[in-house]
């Protein structure tokens, strides 16, 4: 599994989890950077008997945690001593905010978690994004240039498009909260707001889509937590660390392209070709359609 982002903060972490069945080893790294440069601990290999596992890591003060990595984990808990709650999935946002100085702070916050946002200001602009690229979430305001939040949310449903969207909006008359649910809006916040406020609104989204269970694509019935696959082998399986990022990372991108930087992230040596074998192998042993666009990442082709 893998935790992503915490905060600034210096002290104790501590990663527990139960090992997969036939597991008999675990290993165990965490990353942070520190005054701009990137530090991972010294790699541990652990015994997985008992099965559940407690490991400890130091972080220096001042450090941003990025990730707890731990592999052929089923279930896991993560024990904090200075920092804010982590979370499995990295997402990709997209922010409508026609407010500079607002969109930029939010910016900033939210990828202190590890997110990627893209901004854009006008109405018109949020097609031109989702044309290039896949998001797993939109947060929009309403009233900003070109069109409304409210027109974009609805031709984006018209088009097919079931991407998650919170409303940020300076409007708090019920007539519009209204209108921003019935279109199809997950939440509607209202301005001012706290931006750990819109962290935890996006948190609780996420973790009530990841209750949901398994990720279905063709055949195949994928857990992003465990790693458990079935629908390909008689027998049910489980990936690898590396290879359960990777396909939880396309999935969530499926049929949109994933950068070769950002699924890098997932490798523990990462360089163009340990990532183009890993995704061949990744391929093969899943009878999978992975699209290599050269130079720049790769598509999870839609079935």
């Amino acid at each position: 599994f893998r935790f992503e982002g915490a905060g600034v903060f210096g002290g104790l972490f501590g990663a527990g989890c139960r090992a997969v069945e036939g597991a008999s080893t675990l290993r165990v790294r965490a990353e942070w950077n520190q005054s701009g440069r990137r530090a991972i601990s010294r790699r541990r290999t652990i015994a997985a008997n008992p099965p559940h596992l407690f490991s400890i890591f130091y972080v220096s003060p001042g450090s941003i945690l990025k990730n707890i990595l731990v592999d052929d984990c089923s279930q896991k808990t993560l024990f904090p001593t200075f920092a804010r709650e982590c979370y499995t999935w990295k997402m990709k946002i997209l922010l409508l905010e026609d407010d500079e100085l607002l969109a930029e702070s939010l910016a900033e916050y939210l990828e202190m978690d590890g997110d990627e946002v893209e901004r854009v200001a006008g109405g018109e602009a949020v097609f031109d994004a989702t044309f290039r690229e896949k998001y797993d979430l939109y947060i929009l305001d309403i009233n900003v240039p070109d069109l409304n939040g409210f027109d974009v949310l609805e031709a984006l449903n018209e088009a097919g498009d079931d991407t998650p969207a919170i409303y940020i909006s300076a409007l708090t008359d019920i007539a519009s909260i209204a209108r921003g649910f019935e279109i199809g809006a997950v939440d509607y916040l209202k301005k001012p707001f706290d931006p750990e406020e819109l962290r935890l609104r996006i948190r609780r989204i996420f973790r009530e889509r990841e209750k949901e269970g398994t990720v279905e694509y063709g055949a195949i019935r994928f857990d992003p937590v465990s790693g458990r696959v079935e629908g390909v082998d008689e027998a049910p399986f489980y990936l690898g660390e590396v290879q359960r990022r990777l396909f939880a990372l396309l999935l969530q991108r499926r049929g949109g392209l994933v950068s070769s930087e950002e699924l890098m992230e997932a490798l523990e040596h990462p360089s163009p070709n340990a990532l183009r074998v890993t995704m061949a192998k990744l391929k093969k042993r899943l009878g999978i359609a992975i699209t290599n666009v050269r130079g720049r990442g790769y598509i999870l082709e839609t079935v």
